[in-house]
């Protein structure tokens, strides 16, 4: 069928098509506008979910506290190290940074007795805040999917207490009203 459509000359007869194919190119421009709407609609849904999860995130454990202590150390030493160090206020910021993620490439490195006490003040911080972050994800993955497992446990342990404290009599009474 295509050979055959490929040899006819392309005249002003087939030129007719070409409004069909614009007419085609429109409703596609329309359809693609209606998806644009609902996949607009669809992520901000997601992002005010996913907005929703961080919050829920850096509170747990308190680390929102630790990222606060973390950022204002590596703004602090940042000004410490401009001071006592001499370096310009991007180096001495690189410095507290990677110092902080404990990196600690080498390439700047503090050497007086007060930029060195900065430095290991900053690394403990650091340490805190990685050893902060590890404890945050693990408590928000495991209340996820451990927490409604263990509230529905606690009920069904409460209940079957419960239910053992009752008398025979009790429990046929208990049957009785459950099955009615």
């Amino acid at each position: 069928m295509f050979d055959l459509i490929a040899i006819f000359p392309f005249n002003s007869l087939f030129r007719v098509f070409r409004i069909l194919k614009i007419a085609r190119l429109a409703r596609l421009a329309k359809m693609s506008k209606a998806v644009k709407v609902v996949r607009f609609t669809s992520l901000s849904a997601r992002g005010a979910r996913g907005i929703e999860h961080l919050k829920e995130f850096v509170d747990t454990n308190g680390l929102k506290y630790m990222i606060f202590l973390a950022l204002a150390s590596i703004g602090g030493a940042s000004i410490g190290m401009m001071y006592f160090e001499k370096m310009s206020f991007l180096d001495a910021l690189w410095w507290s940074f990677v110092t902080a993620t404990t990196v600690g490439y080498g390439d700047l490195s503090p050497v007086t007795t007060a930029g060195r006490v900065i430095a290991a003040l900053l690394m403990i911080v650091g340490i805190g805040l990685i050893s902060s972050l590890t404890s945050a994800i693990t408590s928000f993955f495991m209340s996820k999917h451990g927490e409604k497992e263990a509230v529905h446990n606690d009920r069904i342990d409460m209940v079957m207490l419960l239910y053992n404290e009752l008398s025979s009599k009790e429990k046929e009474e208990f049957k009785n009203q459950i099955m009615h």
